[in-house]
């Protein structure tokens, strides 16, 4: 993928709204709503596996929970802050290659 056509993607809402919840549903096994450290560390594990880039601690899964909770509820994400984390991801990825 280009990087402008990435940049397409997050710059329309309805497309990236649309790709954010089917990554979403995929990931989130046990279909409770929420994301948690093991969904969460089994989506991590392949973005970075797929992009080349070091896989992250268990602390730093933690940090990424307690960073992007807005709700208390620090052991998961809802969808929110699912789309937050990556959307955040995808502008710092964007940033690298610019």
């Amino acid at each position: 993928m280009s990087l402008n056509e990435i940049l397409d993607i997050i710059n329309d809402p309805i497309v990236f709204e649309g790709m954010m919840k089917d990554l979403f549903k995929i990931v989130d096994k046990d279909g409770s709503g929420t994301l948690d450290k093991y969904e969460l560390r089994n989506l991590l594990s392949e973005f970075c596996k797929k992009i080349g880039i070091p896989f992250p601690k268990e602390d730093d899964i933690n940090d990424l929970l307690m960073g992007f909770d807005t709700d208390g509820d620090v052991d998961v994400l809802n969808y929110p802050e699912f789309k937050d984390v990556v959307h955040r991801i995808i502008k710092q990825i964007v940033v690298i290659l610019t």
